[in-house]
């Protein structure tokens, strides 16, 4: 079904064809129709499990409506992934009755809830991947109560639609096709068939790593001596393919060190199935996806500890396929810092320079190496008047310290005397200061401030750029001048953590250069920029707007209606209603971020793609900054296909340009 034949149907119909064919492109993490069809069709090889899976989908998203639960990740398949699963183990132990259709029902509303559950715990408060745990959680409550409710698991399987020869194909290539089918409760070579054929139509990268999760777990195998078998395709060998996918492109960005990563994934995963089979073997319970679901939430966990990016990146957007993921990496993140590098706006206001930056010396060194020290400047170059003997000659002195984003305070102090100038308090080293808590276990530190100055108390919530207090000379200060650090803990003398400004202007020669994200140096000077409400205005898009254009091209002109949209997947988006182009885009506040375009290269959309890529809020005639698109942008599908395949593994340029807000001279085109 077609996003335009979507257009014509009553929007809860819409909606509910959505969740239910999203629901099983979500076991492999993507909501693309095109994946849905092969599941689909996979998942009914044995009918009546494939029933059961349906049915399970639909009571599943039913139950999630009726408790008033979020619509858009109904929407997106999130509750009737699980649903689905549930169904799908309960016909394939238990085949087909009312007992079993009664025991699916109920079921999906368990896991309904147990869902909700876990996508505010995991998902909201600690940014995890909620993944299938809702659905082995129902499972284990199923397996452990089986008797009572629907006796013992049938002994031999359903019958199936129709399969494969076992002899026709390699022992490694069925049991690959088989660990695949398993996903859906079908040891089929048909069904691992369908699976194959609907990731490639997807991602030739996940395909790759379902390779490589196998692969991988079948040589520990050996290695151990467990023989070729060992892996009981149909029981622990889908484990490995979905862990190796989450982990080499999926939660992580697509690299060398992704694929790695994935492949040491499967090995930890193997060692999991083998633990848990062994800790089960005495109970009613199965292992199911235990092994992937715990698996790849400790890789998250692990990799988010880190103190510095590192590789393999972390994915802090919502998932997509390894491919997009890696667009957007390469595109969007590098234009702005995503959750796995906190970012902040200048703790300050006006025009001041940066005394010591990062690895600097003589104080931002070791583990207390990622802070900055401001002070205030002219355009001279001067950073205090006359001789600087007293603390107001300093520009630095008084100026108001600003929260670098929303948070809560949780340390205050506001005692500590002003030093004379040239002189420092080793004793109190860190003087007046502000400590604040921010999502994500965060913490900035605002030091050397005006005893008395500071306006915010501990427990006060604060919003970015809330006044904080004054900046002083109190601590180790010999001059005036704000210390700024980044950590994860309230505890002074922490360690510092990388982190990164945002939304600034560097002066440059006689012209003056926005800077979305950085990491300034000692030495430059920075302004905090004045947003222009009036052009922020003009790049605002809220939902439902339409937008109609007259589009000129040389000799032809046609018409183009765009229109804004917005769901859990694909976040907000500039969609023609003509041909079906996509322009995806976002917003902090101080800029506008056109993230990705989909659709023909022949479009006004994708002229507006390319010429708003990102544009700064703040409108200044000579102020000129920094883009970076995707060669993907400006080559054929063709191309694409083999750019897909080597850019994880291969840093290709991207297509660098400096913009600015003075119109081309004699440029022909849109």
């Amino acid at each position: 079904m077609t996003r335009r034949g979507l257009d014509r149907w009553p929007a809860p119909l819409a909606a509910w064809w959505q969740a239910l064919w999203r629901s099983y492109a979500m076991v492999f993490f993507v909501g693309d129709w095109r994946l849905a069809m092969a599941f689909f069709l996979a998942s009914f090889c044995f009918p009546v499990a494939g029933l059961m899976g349906l049915i399970g989908v639909a009571a599943t998203n039913a139950a999630a409506l009726a408790l008033g639960l979020d619509r858009d990740q109904i929407k997106a398949g999130l509750y009737g992934l699980n649903g689905l699963l549930v169904g799908l183990a309960v016909g394939w132990w238990y085949g087909l009755g009312w007992t079993p259709l009664l025991l699916v029902v109920v079921g999906a509303l368990a896991v309904a809830i147990v869902a909700a559950g876990a996508y505010h715990w995991f998902g909201q408060i600690h940014n995890l991947p909620v993944l299938s745990l809702p659905f082995v959680a129902v499972a284990a409550l199923i397996q452990a109560a089986q008797t009572a409710l629907v006796g013992p698991r049938v002994t031999s399987p359903p019958p199936a639609l129709f399969d494969l020869p076992p002899d026709l194909l390699p022992t490694w290539l069925a049991e690959y096709l088989h660990a695949l089918a398993a996903i859906f409760f079908q040891p089929s070579l048909i069904a691992g068939l369908f699976v194959l054929l609907g990731l490639l139509a997807v991602s030739r990268v996940m395909v790759f790593l379902t390779v490589v999760g196998f692969a991988s777990g079948q040589a520990l195998a050996w290695a151990l001596g467990l023989g070729a078998t060992a892996l009981a395709p149909h029981i622990w060998g889908f484990n490995l393919i979905l862990v190796a996918v989450a982990v080499g492109g999926i939660f992580f960005v697509p690299s060398l060190r992704a694929f790695l990563g994935a492949a040491l994934a499967a090995c930890l995963g193997l060692v999991l199935s083998l633990a848990l089979g062994s800790l089960f073997a005495s109970t009613p319970l199965v292992v199911l996806a235990w092994p992937f679901n715990l698996t790849v939430i400790m890789f998250v966990l692990a990799a988010r500890a880190r103190t510095e990016p590192a590789e393999p990146r972390v994915v802090d957007f919502v998932p997509d396929t390894p491919e997009r993921n890696l667009e957007y990496h390469r595109s969007r993140l590098r234009r702005y810092r995503g959750l796995s590098v906190p970012v902040f706006r200048l703790p300050l206001w006006g025009r001041f320079m940066v005394s010591q930056g990062p690895d600097e010396q003589p104080t931002h060194r070791g583990a207390w190496r990622q802070a900055w020290d401001f002070v205030g400047t002219d355009y001279s170059g001067r950073t205090f008047r006359g001789d600087g003997s007293l603390l107001e000659d300093h520009l630095a002195y008084g100026r108001d310290v600003l929260a670098g984003a929303g948070g809560r305070v949780v340390r205050v102090v506001n005692d500590v005397p002003d030093n004379p100038v040239g002189l420092e308090n080793i004793a109190r080293r860190w003087g007046n200061m502000v400590v604040l808590w921010h999502a994500g276990g965060i913490y900035t530190v605002y030091a050397h401030l005006i005893p008395g100055s500071i306006v915010v108390a501990e427990g006060q919530p604060v919003l970015e750029g809330q006044l904080l207090g004054r900046l002083g000379n109190s601590g180790r200060s010999t001059d005036p001048h704000l210390h700024f650090q980044c950590q994860r803990s309230p505890e002074m003398a922490s360690p510092t953590v990388y982190a990164e400004l945002v939304g600034y202007i560097q002066p440059v020669g006689s012209g003056r250069h926005y800077h979305f994200t950085g990491r300034p140096q000692g030495g430059a000077v920075l302004e905090d920029p004045m947003p222009n409400a009036e052009f922020g205005a003009a790049l605002h898009f809220p939902l439902g707007r339409r937008i109609d254009f007259e589009v000129k091209h040389r000799r032809r002109s046609w018409a183009e209606t765009w229109e804004v949209r917005s769901d859990l997947i694909a976040g907000s988006y500039l969609y023609e209603t003509g041909k079906g182009a996509k322009l995806f885009f976002a917003s902090d506040g101080r800029s506008f971020f056109a993230t990705d375009y989909l659709g023909p290269r022949d479009r006004g959309l994708h002229a507006f793609f390319l010429a708003c890529s990102r544009v700064p809020y703040c409108f200044e005639p000579s102020l000129t900054w920094d883009d970076v698109l995707s060669p993907r942008t400006l080559v054929g599908r063709g191309h694409c296909l083999w750019l897909d395949l080597i850019r994880p593994v291969v840093d290709l340029a991207e297509v660098r340009a400096v913009k600015s807000f003075l119109p081309p001279r004699n440029v022909e085109g849109f």
